[in-house]
């Protein structure tokens, strides 16, 4: 990211919270102050160090979108994953769940990442869904999407928004269905509302 877009941002944000009274304030002000001072590499160093923080606050709101398991089902802690421009970029918050019957699904919330607009260019593209059986267009509530069946792996990712694709992954399984289910616990107009889509 380059100096001065990220100055920019961080800036904005520190003169919109006014008197936040918290360590990520502190460490923003230690960035201007740096700046001021002509000390642009302690400068960068710091409002980076701040804007690692603000994402893990951000982080932590997504991972409460993640549904409880439903009944009969267990689930693991929800994870989240931030990736620098290098690898593409973008936010990732998965959890895992499974049951006693050996099935298992994975949920994702993809955020500003490349594999959005990958499946917008599927979506556009009529010609994948000849070229490959497995897949097929897929519409869950108002979402599109696509849908993936390979044996007994069922994979659902649908777009909500401009910025945000929901999947599920499923293994084991005889049709879609838990996947839906797992979908409709998360309330997708809800997801979008709180990424700000």
């Amino acid at each position: 990211m380059k100096f001065r877009p990220m100055l920019a941002v961080v800036l904005a944000l520190f003169v919109s919270a006014g008197t936040w009274a918290d360590d990520i304030a502190d460490q923003i002000g230690r960035g201007l102050r740096a700046y001021n001072a002509a000390g642009y590499a302690d400068a960068i160093q710091e409002l980076q160090f701040a804007v690692a923080q603000i994402q893990e606050k951000l982080n932590a709101g997504y991972l409460a979108l993640m549904p409880e398991p439903l009944s009969g089902w267990q689930a693991d802690p929800a994870e989240a994953q931030t990736a620098v421009a290098l690898m593409g970029g973008g936010t990732h918050i998965s959890r895992h769940y499974h049951n006693d019957s050996a099935q298992e699904v994975t949920l994702e919330i993809a955020i500003n990442s490349p594999l959005i607009q990958n499946l917008n260019l599927m979506l556009s593209n009529t010609a994948v869904f000849s070229s490959d059986r497995s897949i097929k267009p897929y519409r869950f509530d108002v979402y599109r999407g696509v849908l993936r069946k390979e044996g007994t792996t069922r994979e659902i990712s649908v777009l909500v928004g401009n910025r945000v694709m929901v999947k599920a992954t499923g293994q084991d399984l005889k049709d879609e269905k838990p996947l839906e289910a797992y979908l409709k616990t998360m309330d997708l107009k809800k997801v979008a509302t709180a990424i700000g889509d």
